[in-house]
């Protein structure tokens, strides 16, 4: 047995040299590769985070379909999100988003895919394909495109911000208004 196994290192060594030296097909040789693998360190499934304030009292609630953060980034990549939280009139706000990206420890959230925001109790609705929350300022800004659709008309502007403390929107420019009779 023992010489078996010196006869087929013997032979697999031989191959190897016939192949490096005799013209055959190179060894491949590994490397490792410029950026690091990237892996999975968490993984979220129907999550919900909560955020009180100084009395304890809860001001936001955050909904995420899904959650994932890589070994590689200290972002988490969110799909699935729904945002509410309340202004200093006790005027409640939603804002859905298809995706996001929670920043910052948590305080920065970055929302694209069909970003809609509505008064609670409102007929209004706010949508633009990307918005930044400041959740520990409660502000939304963008720059992109907005369309505001109320009951007998539509606005559209470039830009936005958001005051989600005192409940007040401010289109930025190009704000255009039709009114439907």
């Amino acid at each position: 047995m023992k010489r078996y196994f010196s006869l087929l290192a013997l032979t697999m060594t031989g191959i190897a040299l016939w192949f490096t030296l005799g013209g055959g097909a190179p060894l491949t040789v590994f490397e490792r590769p410029a950026n690091p693998v990237t892996l999975t360190q968490s993984y979220l499934k129907q999550g919900v985070m909560w955020r009180y304030d100084d009395d304890g009292v809860r001001e936001q609630t955050l909904t995420v379909g899904t959650g994932v953060q890589f070994t590689d980034s200290p972002q988490q990549h969110l799909t699935g999100l729904l945002f509410e939280g309340a202004d200093d009139d006790g005027r409640r706000w939603t804002v859905v988003a298809g995706a996001g990206l929670l920043e910052h420890d948590g305080d920065s959230l970055q929302l694209y895919n069909d970003v809609e925001i509505r008064e609670a109790h409102g007929l209004g609705v706010l949508s633009t394909p990307t918005l930044s929350v400041d959740l520990n300022e409660q502000m939304a800004t963008n720059n992109s495109h907005v369309t505001l659709k109320l009951r007998n008309s539509t606005t559209t502007a470039t830009g936005l911000q958001v005051n989600m403390k005192t409940g007040q929107a401010r289109l930025l420019s190009n704000v255009e208004t039709v009114y439907e009779g």
